[in-house]
């Protein structure tokens, strides 16, 4: 096959490693152009690996490498003195590893690394002078991460000793497992000043760290995730200082979750009204509610992903004022949709008009003291919605939606099943019923009730519904598997008859099993 080389380097990426394998011998052409994509990155810890003779041969080619701390591709690569390409390296630390130069040297010889992650867990590790080997490396570093390594005397002790060597890094991930010396940024004159910071993340960490003092030292933070664990940011003094001052201003994409990393409705309020305007919010576990729910409208323009996850105070109405008013939404789980909020009708605006009491249920306590805690804006704003109009949604290119659907009745079934066909972008919808409405009628996946209007869904991947107690019949099911042809994963609750069900997963996974068997024989 005769192709010029600007053809092969476009069909290049597309083919899976064993084709790549199998291409790079067609002719010389093919040789030359396909090497550079089968040695572009390397991963010693894949089954399919290239040898070392291979890695000698072409390791001017890598620029992305997965290798042992002081294994054999390592060895290797240190040997070279010249990984003139080499732009990112990952480096693995395993149990009982010893220190030899061979890591050093490497660092050395890469002039234009610019990606740096470190990987092991914390019980290893500890005695890695991870400090003496990056400093070969540091002048080019834009992007550091520390994954999983112990941190007392590695991680922190290593960002405050380089700080005013990093000065270049741009993007700092540290997802670590403990922090045997939070001391270390007891106070703000430990804080390294990186000040062309636009990416942070810090997760998993067990100890006290200042959400206020790393902004204040990384100014340019667009982007900011903060899952920690076993800390509690309510009772950090400087919090609702660090929420209203200007270092929240650059961030453009903010994902605040963990265990305890919970914040109040007023504290997310803040933060949502000092920050820029928004791409990706994810404030799962949160205390997210009405206020920070007013404060959140002024993001709805620019939003591409919103997890309000596990958020008992997202209400149904807010979770349809989110789908009707956010066009660039892509990813979205909420808490629930009930099915007065998605249809219009005497019995649904009936429901609707019935006020606070139904619209917060006993979720929140007494509406009536609920409304008076409310500051007299957000109680304007509240009242102030129609709650007899059910608006369209706007946000048609989402790509995944989890939300419970609940309450609904059999004349509103066909309605609702409309307005989901609407997503016709859809690659993962999950209804699964919450705990809370256990019990409360959802959809009820028949074709009978309205499910053919899904049939517009032609790119759906994965369909979940756990605990929404369907009675789904053989053609039911059938008309799922065939209607969406790139089903990959679905449910198997699909009749509360245990006979039934297992009848209907038999077919359910000879169909997947079937597929499966005719992609094999294509490749």
């Amino acid at each position: 096959m005769e192709f010029p080389p600007e053809i092969i380097l476009c069909i290049g990426p597309s083919l899976s490693h064993h084709d790549l394998t199998r291409c790079i011998r067609v002719n010389k052409t093919w040789h030359q152009v396909l090497t550079s994509l089968l040695y572009h990155s390397i991963d010693e810890t894949a089954s399919k690996k290239p040898s070392i003779i291979a890695l000698k041969k072409y390791m001017n080619l890598i620029q992305d490498a997965k290798v042992i701390a002081e294994g054999p591709y390592l060895i290797e690569l240190a040997e070279c003195r010249s990984m003139l390409n080499l732009r990112h390296l990952r480096l693995l630390i395993k149990e009982g590893i010893g220190f030899t130069q061979s890591t050093s040297d490497l660092l050395k010889s890469t002039p234009h690394l610019s990606g740096l992650s470190v990987e092991g867990s914390p019980r290893y590790g500890k005695d890695f002078p991870l400090q003496s080997i990056l400093e070969g490396c540091l002048p080019s570093l834009r992007k550091l991460e520390l994954n999983g390594v112990h941190v007392s005397k590695l991680a922190l002790q290593l960002i405050v000793n380089l700080g005013s060597t990093l000065e270049r890094l741009s993007v700092l991930h540290c997802n670590i497992d403990s922090v045997d010396s939070p001391e270390l940024f007891a106070t703000t004159d430990n804080f390294p000043r990186l000040p062309r910071i636009s990416e942070l993340e810090f997760k998993g960490f067990k100890g006290q760290l200042d959400l206020g003092a790393w902004l204040e030292h990384c100014p340019k933070t667009r982007t900011l995730t903060w899952a920690l664990w076993s800390l509690s940011l309510s009772q950090s003094p400087e919090l609702n200082l660090s929420v209203e001052a200007p270092r929240w201003s650059c961030i453009r994409s903010l994902s605040l979750c963990g265990d305890n990393t919970k914040l109040s409705d007023h504290q997310l309020s803040l933060i949502l009204d000092a920050c820029a305007p928004l791409t990706k919010l994810d404030i799962a576990q949160s205390g997210f509610s009405i206020k920070s729910f007013f404060s959140l409208e002024r993001h709805f323009a620019t939003l591409e992903y919103l997890d309000l996850t596990y958020g008992e105070c997202v209400l149904s109405w807010m979770s349809q004022s989110i789908m009707a008013s956010c066009p660039r939404l892509i990813y979205l789980s909420t808490y629930v949709l009930l099915g007065c909020d998605l249809v219009q009708g005497a019995t649904a605006e009936a429901r609707r008009k019935q006020g606070p009491a139904s619209t917060f249920g006993s979720r929140l306590g007494d509406p009536s003291l609920l409304k008076e805690k409310m500051d007299p804006l957000i109680q304007e704003k509240f009242l102030a919605r129609d709650v007899t109009l059910v608006r369209p949604w706007v946000c048609l290119g989402l790509r995944t939606l989890k939300v419970t659907i609940a309450e609904t009745e059999p004349e509103w079934q066909e309605s609702i099943f409309e307005r989901i066909s609407t997503l016709t972008e859809l690659r993962v919808l999950d209804i699964s019923m919450d705990y809370y409405y256990n019990g409360s009628n959802s959809l009820d996946l028949c074709l009978n009730s309205g499910l053919e209007y899904l049939g517009s869904l032609t790119h759906l991947e994965t369909f979940y519904f756990n605990d929404t107690r369907q009675f789904m019949e053989m053609e039911d099911v059938e008309w799922m598997l065939y209607a969406w042809p790139n089903l990959k994963n679905l449910s198997r609750e699909f009749n509360l008859t245990p006979k039934k069900n297992t009848k209907l997963c038999k077919l359910v996974e000879r169909h997947f099993s079937e597929i499966e068997s005719e992609e094999e024989e294509y490749f």
